[in-house]
C-alpha cells in the first residue's frame, strides 16, 4: 500500500508506503514489514522495518540499506542508537546489551572500536 511511479516504463514503489513480506512458519514473530519512504523501488529516506527475528529498526535508509542515523531494538533487549552504514553499525553510537551495560563510541563494520 503506498505511492507508485513509472520508472523507465516499470511501475516502482516511490514516495511513502508500507510493504508486508510473509515470514516463515519457523518464525515466532511472523511477517516482516517496512513502512516509510521509497525511491525507485528501494527503501530510501526515513522508515521502520520489523524483522521476523523480532528486531525493529527505525531510521534512515539509502538505496535499500540502513544508512545514516537510526535506532535498532533487538528481540533480546539489545539496543543500538547511532550511525549506520551498509546495514551495519558504522560510526558514532550507543550500544546497550541485554544486561544494561552501555558502550559509547565508534563502531566499524558492526564492531565496537571505542573513541580512543
Amino acid at each position: 500500500m503506498g505511492n507508485w511511479k513509472l520508472f523507465e516504463g516499470i511501475k516502482t514503489k516511490h514516495g511513502h508506503g508500507k510493504l508486508t513480506i510473509a515470514g516463515t512458519t519457523a518464525s515466532e514473530f511472523g511477517n516482516e514489514e517496512y513502512e516509510g519512504d521509497w525511491n525507485e523501488d528501494k527503501m530510501h529516506g526515513f522508515g521502520t522495518y520489523k524483522f521476523t527475528s523480532g528486531a525493529i529498526y527505525t531510521g534512515m535508509w539509502e538505496k535499500g540499506l540502513m544508512s545514516g542515523q537510526g535506532f535498532m531494538q533487538f528481540a533480546d533487549g539489545t539496543k543500538y542508537e547511532g550511525h549506520w552504514g551498509n546495514n551495519m553499525m558504522n560510526g558514532e553510537g550507543n550500544y546497550t546489551d541485554p544486561d544494561g551495560k552501555e558502550w559509547h563510541g565508534i563502531f566499524i563494520d558492526g564492531c565496537f572500536d571505542s573513541k580512543i
